[in-house]
């Protein structure tokens, strides 16, 4: 079960990663802002959902208590992020609210950081 906590722990970090590399700079780059912003709505409920899904069965999957723990606060910040933020932001958006969003944003994207962090730490924690 540890290294399938492991297993999970690596795939959040890439696809994070991923998503910040790879896709949401093309998202920009290839479609037009109304079409980004649609397409960005639609997939950041699914994302927060499936690494809040994803995180927390690896920290119930860890025999490690510090791991578990620090992974179910991972689980849960995705969670945060899904419902509260990611509607706040949404609705500064619609506002036309660009400070709020600037705000809020800059929030989620430090929230992901830290999450970032988290998962990285973990590998040197005796994974």
């Amino acid at each position: 079960m540890h290294n399938i906590s492991l297993y999970l722990t690596s795939a959040c970090l890439g696809i994070i990663i991923f998503f910040s590399i790879i896709l949401a700079p093309t998202v920009f780059k290839v479609l037009d802002k109304e079409s980004a912003s649609r397409y960005l709505r639609a997939f950041f409920p699914k994302f927060y959902l499936f690494l809040f899904g994803v995180s927390g069965i690896a920290a119930i999957l860890s025999n490690n208590t510090i791991i578990a723990t620090m992974l179910a606060i991972t689980s849960f910040l995705f969670l945060f992020s899904r419902w509260p933020l990611t509607t706040a932001i949404n609705n500064a958006t619609d506002k036309k609210n660009s400070k709020m969003f600037k705000l809020l944003h800059g929030f989620s994207v430090s929230i992901v950081l830290l999450q970032i962090s988290i998962m990285i730490s973990l590998f040197f924690i005796n994974f």
